[in-house]
């Protein structure tokens, strides 16, 4: 992103890491074959899906853990003119 934005005359100030359990749930899903909006998906119906309350506080819990070490697959970038 760095390079992005100097390029385009800009300089990164900030970085923020926001990462949710929402990416977490939905490969969990994926790897149940289980489509994002499906009859069984955690997003249609929390009473018929497969993923549990514990998994959730679980996706939490390392969603946070990857935002606090920068790690997360979802950020937002504060910029400033170079």
């Amino acid at each position: 992103m760095r390079i992005a934005a100097a390029r385009a005359g800009f300089v990164v100030e900030r970085v923020f890491f926001d990462m949710d359990e929402v990416t977490l749930i939905a490969s969990e899903q994926y790897l149940k074959d289980i489509a994002m909006f499906g009859a069984r998906s955690y997003f249609t119906s929390r009473d018929d899906c497969e993923i549990t309350p514990a998994q959730v506080a679980e996706f939490r819990t390392l969603a946070a853990t990857l935002n606090a070490e920068e790690r997360a697959d979802c950020a937002a970038f504060l910029l400033r003119p170079a």
